[in-house]
């Protein structure tokens, strides 16, 4: 069995990468999912063009923490939001345990969502502003 919490994923992942890897587990985008003996993660998921990436989940327990690095077949290559959302099914199907979070995750969703439109939103400010910084 994997260990890793929700609060791991989200201190080993962007903002933007969580928000669109929970969009990708709810969505039913993990295909198939599948845990070997040594603990690693590895599923299959479905992006917006009908690509199918091969993506691959390790813990790494550290002094301190729990560190959840992605593998994936996509052009990021790791830590992307296909990664996200296999760690999310993780925990969702139960490869994993989860600490009990005290904010519901419909909030946590929400506040990533808001996060996400607030960083698409200034990247079109600088460019409004300043179209050749890039």
């Amino acid at each position: 069995m994997v260990h890793f919490t929700k609060r791991d994923i989200e201190r080993c992942f962007s903002i933007r990468n969580l928000a669109q890897g929970l969009v990708y587990e709810s969505g039913s985008r993990v295909l198939s999912a599948d845990i070997d003996d040594a603990g690693e993660i590895t599923g299959y998921l479905l992006d917006n063009s009908g690509n199918v990436y091969t993506v691959g989940i390790e813990s790494e327990q550290t002094s301190t923490r729990v560190n959840v690095v992605s593998s994936c077949t996509c052009p990021i290559q790791s830590q992307c939001k296909h990664g996200a959302g296999l760690a999310y099914y993780a925990l969702r199907s139960r490869f994993t345990f989860e600490e009990t979070d005290d904010v519901p995750e419909s909030e946590v969703i929400a506040g990533l969502e808001e996060l996400v439109r607030f960083e698409e939103e200034l990247e079109r400010a600088k460019m409004t502003e300043h179209p050749r910084i890039q």
